[in-house]
């Protein structure tokens, strides 16, 4: 991490004499040093929850970010909420654009990356990890902050590396397996422009490199402020890319004066969502993570096939750039989704940040389970994963389970296994009880 003290405006710091020059180098060798959960308390923070008057006064109308907690505009994002004028109240934004949109380098910039997005995981560590500090340091080595699936299923695919398991990061990283073993992995390779560039894989490492690590927590993907035509792509970095919500084609109804509403690539207001809705999570997981079309009842359409609104069976805006299949008969949607639940809804905290252990794939990560939620076929569901994580919005209500979304607290009923395979019971189905019987027996024997 570099130095997040330099919040204040660069236009009020003056040269520093060499003994404090000396002092600060120390200090952030210190710093460097020091566990990141113990960081956030050598940031400068204004006084818990007091008003800045140099920022409501432009920023008149603007939202409650996080009303839960006592904080002002510069616990969060810095700058000098006591100014009068936006020069002096505001961090200097970089002073050239390189225009290269590649993930930026953890110390880059970091006292304007903390006035612009406070939740970059680049900052957190005195932002939302003051008081999140746990869930901080889980996300980091979770699948979502480190790509790592995705980015060694790669390596293995084109042949670069001989086995299946990561090695790669979007930046080098460090923590524990699930077995308490230390595991580190490392930020892909640069490109190698003496290998044979007549062979396909030389050039993976690059695409790794300039694409596909923007798809994680660390960059905001290429649906950049201020560019327009990304339908479905717009997001936020960093915690907000779940936790902040944006609409689909990426302008503000913020009542903020100053957020351009005409520009595309803003939030869709300055306030958080605790839990992230579907359109949240498939403005990432579309695509190679396909399971955000199949869970919504979509599919992509065959190379050049024609889509839109006057060809029956596709969809009618363009969404990610494309069109999509939408066919009932043929990419019949979830039946979660048809019930209008979302995805956090069966996903636990555990699956999405991170249960403090570093997983190599998605499938050692994700704890959830069909069993975990509708019971097997001699057992009712105990409210928990397999893993033994409490499903606390779950409830068992006599003859029912009951599921409250955590997204709008709707009220679900789950069925159970138990009772659609029960003759005499209401949830009876002789179709689905003679697939299970013929089908799940013989996996439940194959898995022991």
């Amino acid at each position: 991490m570099g130095d997040l003290s330099e919040s204040r405006p660069a236009e009020t710091r003056a040269p520093a004499p060499v003994a404090i020059w000396f002092a600060a180098v120390l200090a952030l060798a210190i710093l460097a040093a020091m566990p990141r959960s113990s960081r956030a308390s050598l940031a400068p923070r204004q006084d818990a929850g007091a008003r800045d008057p140099g920022c409501v006064g432009c920023h008149e109308g603007l939202e409650e970010m996080h009303p839960e907690a006592d904080l002002s505009c510069t616990d969060c994002h810095g700058g000098d909420g006591q100014a009068t004028t936006k020069a002096l109240a505001h961090v200097r934004a970089p002073s050239k654009d390189s225009g290269d949109e590649r993930v930026a380098a953890l110390d880059e910039s970091l006292a304007w990356r903390r006035f612009a997005n406070p939740m970059d995981l680049r900052v957190v560590d005195v932002t939302c990890g003051d008081c999140h500090g746990n869930l901080v340091e889980h996300l980091r080595t979770s699948l979502h902050g480190t790509t790592a699936g995705h980015l060694s299923d790669g390596y293995f695919e084109m042949g670069l590396v001989d086995a299946v398991g990561s090695r790669y990061a979007v930046f080098p990283t460090k923590g524990e397996g699930p077995d308490g073993e230390p595991v580190a992995f490392t930020q892909p390779p640069a490109f190698r422009d003496r290998a044979d560039q007549r062979d396909l894989k030389t050039h993976f490492t690059d695409l790794v490199r300039k694409e596909c690590m923007q798809c994680h927590l660390y960059s905001e993907g290429r649906a950049v402020r201020g560019r327009v035509g990304f339908d479905g792509d717009y997001r936020g970095e960093g915690c907000a890319a779940c936790h902040v919500a944006y609409m689909l084609d990426g302008l503000s109804s913020s009542a903020d004066p100053t957020v351009p509403k005409t520009e595309p690539g803003h939030p869709a207001r300055h306030a958080m969502q605790r839990a992230p809705t579907t359109q949240t999570c498939t403005s990432c997981h579309y695509g190679d993570a396909s399971i955000g079309l199949a869970f919504r009842g979509m599919s992509q359409l065959p190379p050049g096939a024609p889509g839109g609104p006057d060809i029956p069976g596709t969809t009618d805006r363009p969404l990610n750039r494309t069109f999509y299949l939408r066919d009932a008969e043929m990419t019949p949607p979830d039946v979660h989704h048809e019930a209008g639940m979302h995805c956090v809804d069966c996903h636990t905290l555990g699956d999405v940040m991170g249960d403090g252990a570093m997983h190599e794939q998605m499938e050692h990560a994700v704890e959830i389970s069909c069993q975990a939620c509708h019971g097997g076929f001699d057992r009712r569901s105990d409210l928990r994963t397999e893993r033994g994580t409490p499903l606390t919005h779950l409830r068992d209500d006599g003859d029912d389970v009951i599921l409250t979304s955590k997204v709008d607290g709707k009220e679900h009923r789950v069925p159970q296994v138990v009772d659609v395979l029960n003759a005499e019971h209401a949830d009876y189905n002789p179709r689905a009880a003679e697939a299970m019987k013929r089908a799940m027996s013989a996996l439940l024997r194959a898995r022991g």
